[in-house]
């Protein structure tokens, strides 16, 4: 009965959100629906009076179509991504600039553009000697959209404002350059006035280029150029070999295989057939398997980017090899190019600085920049890789020397065993690397197709996934010093929650002479450090700098987590971002008491707890009696069973980090010595002085009375401050916070649907709401990061450190309780 209501519901949020969306951005959602019409009224045919040309728009006079061409589409691919695009881009783009701005830009600035192009295409008309291409004309929507959101840019912090900038330079010259039908060429036409847009209506005084160091920068500069050398080629074979100046690089990751077509060219064969060719090598398979180089390029421009030595090694040897194989290609007539008149002339200098020029350009580039690249693997992780794949490969050449055998009678022709051996390893390289005249064997029906058209492109697929692995692993010398990290958090000051540096799984760095510290876990890349820096005030901010410098250097994201208001303030100078992920709930112990109205929800069940018998054991593990450490065994098996996730890490101890004998436990006991509930407390030091315990592990057998860890609390709080402590932190519950967050942040809103989910399992929110009763001053703390475009990854980070055993079975019970919990 209740699921009409929340359907209903639903529906109304939706509507409201068109209502808001149609509102915003009215002129976004009506470029839309143009789209949707000009692509109904044209049949996908925009040519016929839609579409700009020097022929159309200047010799039979249709000046109206610089402006239809802004909506005109030739494929529904084109209508949906357009649509699209103008559903999300234009629709931000809208917001920032007005909806008259925005009109302006995109109608004006996009006629503008097609205008400039129409009349360029007329000029090369006149040029001795070169002729545009007949039958081309200029309809695209994101001619206008160009225009906008580049403009729109402008308004963008320095960061977001480059990477908006940048990304649609990077596109739009992509196409331009591998491509180049004539609505790519006047993209980059939109794309300047788009900057000259953005300079009149926002000033220039904002820097395109953030201020970074130079490792990273270069690191960036490196990876994008060597991404560029991989993509563009699949972006003119893509739209079907392209036409631009360095299109040509794209004729080496045809398909089709060079070997037979070599042969042809000099013996008539059966099997010359066009045809008959076809339909033997074109396919997935070895469409899949002629696209490796590039493939293997954006792989290496991945590592480069995080300073991988791997991805070095591969970005390297993946151009040599290009470069060897073009002029291998040009040597023996595989490619040819060139012949009479400055057309042929021109593309026998663009296939040349295209298909040889550019991966020479890579492996300068790389030679030239290695030191920026030497973050390594752990050893022994490279070896295991190597072995892998070496036992992938001789599986998979045996498995297709196997086929070859079995189904020997598919094969156009009997081959010896050399022959045999030569095609089996052959089929694992790429036809862009392979230039054989003689007469290849092959199959020509039947089922021995599979092995010929699949095998190598499985083993490819294993080699590229295999790079992606080790490069998760970066290998960290001397990283694993607990005892100097543990003098310098007795000495220093790690804010409340620094013993959790202490912990199993966490790596140091140490500053240079020792005197400072930064306690990380390595998840995934990411470099999540805990709590504050093990420093001094004055060296906090030359010691977070340093960490910095030393995670990116080793190809590792900092983020700092759990980290109070003095760090944070520190990082933001430093030029770092960050979002408040808890609150952490502090008694004052010289002022704090249950005295009063204000403290009866505390005192009521510490008083009615010691007249129930109960009392608190203060003591280390160690000192437990061998029934005491069988019960609290015991009650963390049972309380741990009773959840449909296991124990959660990072931040969150469990038994095993109770056995520390700098941890004190809090043990409440019945009438009967009973152990009724346990509370684990790290030490928290400060220049040398115990100034009190940070709460950690709190649990309770299920039939235990009412308020015992009201009991407990209260208890440590007035031992502490009997032993001189003068704090009392009771952490902060992970994830979850009083006061309502930013709206418009992406992390936010991903952090707020992870506590969501894990509520009913580990009740954050609920634990929140119970520390309150104490009365504590609320302390901020803060996840701290550098780049927004990095929050995915480290949103994954966070949730694999704080639930690093989770199977599939358990995450299955924790949707399993979800739907329990919604009905």
């Amino acid at each position: 009965m209740r699921a009409r209501p929340r359907h209903d519901a639903r529906l109304g949020a939706v509507a409201a959100r068109a209502l808001r969306l149609a509102a915003s951005a009215p002129f976004s959602l009506l470029f839309a629906a143009a789209i949707v019409v000009a692509a109904i009224l044209t049949g996908l045919e925009p040519e016929n009076g839609w579409a700009a040309s020097a022929d159309a728009t200047l010799s039979r006079m249709q000046w109206w179509t610089p402006l239809s061409s802004l909506v005109g589409s030739a494929s529904l691919l084109g209508v949906v991504v357009a649509v699209l695009l103008s559903l999300s881009a234009l629709v931000w783009a809208e917001r920032a600039l007005g909806t008259l701005r925005t009109v302006g830009a995109v109608l004006i600035g996009g006629a503008l553009a097609v205008t400039t192009g129409v009349f360029a295409e007329a000029g090369i008309a006149r040029w001795p000697g070169l002729s545009p291409a007949e039958g081309e004309w200029i309809a695209s929507p994101t001619v206008g959209m160009v225009v906008a959101v580049t403009a729109a840019s402008g308004g963008l912090g320095t960061l977001w404002r480059r990477r908006v900038v940048v990304l649609i330079a990077v596109m739009v010259a992509l196409f331009a350059l591998y491509s180049s039908d004539p609505a790519s060429w006047v993209r980059l036409v939109s794309f300047g006035l788009g900057l000259a847009l953005s300079w009149r209506w926002y000033g220039v005084a904002k820097p395109l280029v953030r201020v970074n160091s130079s490792l990273e920068e270069h690191r960036r500069l490196v990876s994008g150029f060597v991404a560029l050398v991989g993509l563009g080629p699949l972006a003119g074979l893509l739209s079907g070999g392209g036409r631009g100046p360095i299109a040509h690089a794209a004729e080496l990751f045809a398909d089709v295989d060079r070997r037979l077509v070599a042969r042809c060219a000099v013996q008539d064969l059966r099997i010359c057939d066009n045809e008959t060719v076809a339909v033997i090598t074109h396919g997935a398979g070895p469409a899949l398997l002629a696209a490796v180089p590039l493939a293997l390029l954006v792989v290496a421009a991945v590592g480069l980017r995080s300073g991988r030595r791997a991805g070095w090694f591969m970005g390297l040897g993946t151009s040599a090899l290009l470069a060897a194989a073009a002029i291998v290609a040009a040597s023996t007539g595989s490619v040819v190019v060139g012949g009479a008149g400055v057309d042929h002339v021109l593309e026998a200098v663009l296939w040349g600085a295209s298909a040889i020029g550019l991966p020479i350009a890579v492996v300068l580039v790389l030679l030239s920049g290695r030191r920026s690249f030497a973050v390594r693997a752990p050893r022994r992780e490279a070896v295991r890789l190597a072995v892998d794949l070496a036992v992938v490969l001789v599986v998979l050449a045996g498995g297709y020397l196997l086929a070859e055998f079995l189904l020997r009678a598919d094969w156009n022709e009997r081959m010896s065993g050399s022959e045999v051996l030569d095609e089996a390893l052959g089929r694992f390289l790429p036809q862009s690397l392979l230039y054989d005249t003689g007469a290849p064997a092959f199959p020509h029906r039947g089922a021995a197709l599979v092995p010929w058209g699949w095998v190598d492109v499985i083993f490819w697929i294993v080699v590229i996934c295999g790079v992606l692995w080790l490069y998760r692993r970066v290998a960290v010398a001397g990283a694993h010093d607990r005892g100097a990290y543990v003098k310098l958090l007795r000495d220093r000051d790690a804010g409340s929650l620094g013993w959790i540096g202490t912990w199993e799984g966490v790596s140091y760095w140490f500053a240079p002479g020792g005197a400072a510290a930064v306690a990380y876990r390595l998840v995934s890349g990411v470099a999540l450090a805990i709590s504050d820096p093990a420093c001094s005030a004055e060296d906090r901010q030359s010691t977070l700098s340093g960490f910095i410098h030393y995670a990116n250097e080793h190809g590792m994201t900092p983020v700092f987590y759990s980290v109070h208001e003095d760090t944070a303030a520190a990082l933001r100078e430093l030029g770092f971002s960050d979002m408040t992920v808890a609150e952490e709930a502090v008694l004052d112990l010289e002022t704090w008491s249950m005295a009063g109205k204000a403290g009866e929800k505390v005192r009521q069940p510490y008083t009615r707890a010691q007249r129930e018998g109960l009392r608190m054991k203060w003591c280390t593990f160690s000192e437990l009696t061998p029934r005491e450490n069988l019960a609290l065994r015991a009650l963390s098996e049972e309380w741990v069973a009773a959840k449909a996730l296991p124990e959660m890490g990072f931040t969150l101890g469990g038994l095993k980090e109770m056995q520390d004998d700098d941890v004190r436990l809090a043990l409440a006991l019945d009438a009967q010595d009973r152990i009724v509930g346990v509370t684990s407390w790290l030490p928290t030091y400060r220049e040398g002085e115990l100034r009190g315990y940070t709460l950690d592990v709190m649990r309770r057998v299920p039939d235990g009375p009412n308020g015992v860890m009201e009991f407990l609390i209260a208890s440590v709080a007035l031992r502490v401050r009997e032993d001189g402590g003068t704090e009392l932190s009771l952490s902060g519950a992970p994830l979850a916070t009083s006061e309502p967050q930013e709206q418009g942040s992406v992390m936010n809103a991903v952090l707020g649907r992870v506590s969501g989910a894990l509520e009913p399992l580990y009740g954050f929110h609920s634990l929140l709401r119970f520390k309150k009763k104490f009365r504590p001053v609320h302390r901020r703390m803060a996840m701290s990061y550098a780049d927004p475009l990095q929050l995915p990854s480290i949103g994954l980070a966070v949730a694999r450190a704080y639930l690093p055993q989770a199977t599939r079975r358990e995450a299955l019970a924790m949707a399993r309780r979800l739907v329990e919990r919604a009905e």
